[in-house]
């Protein structure tokens, strides 16, 4: 029975980490992008990207949770005007596509280093 529960739970955990990425990259990026124009949006996505594989290179013993707040205290030292929940959500939308590139959330065990 527990084994179901913790089953069950794990794949709605998963929908909804889908749809919170889904509902990030179909109206939160599109209204930064109209908010900061698409050339700033993708000077600060670029700074989130560098940020994110740096602490992921170099955060050792750091839950994902400090890696962000890390991150996001950088880019706020960069763009002080930005707010802090604009930030987490450029990180959140950012996460997929830096998983799959093995950008972020890889193992170096499983790659042979």
């Amino acid at each position: 029975m527990e084994l179901l529960t913790k089953e069950v739970l794990y794949v709605v955990g998963g929908i909804v980490g889908a749809l919170i990425a889904f509902l990030i990259i179909r109206y939160v990026i599109p209204c930064l992008k109209v908010k900061l124009g698409d050339s700033k949006l993708a000077y600060i996505l670029d700074y989130v990207t560098q940020f994110m594989s740096a602490i992921e290179e170099n955060g050792g013993g750091m839950t994902g949770e400090e890696k962000a707040e890390w991150v996001i205290d950088r880019i706020i030292e960069i763009f002080p005007n930005l707010k802090r929940e604009y930030v987490k959500a450029l990180i959140d939308g950012s996460m997929r596509a830096l998983t799959q590139a093995g950008i972020i959330n890889y193992h170096k065990e499983n790659i042979g280093l």
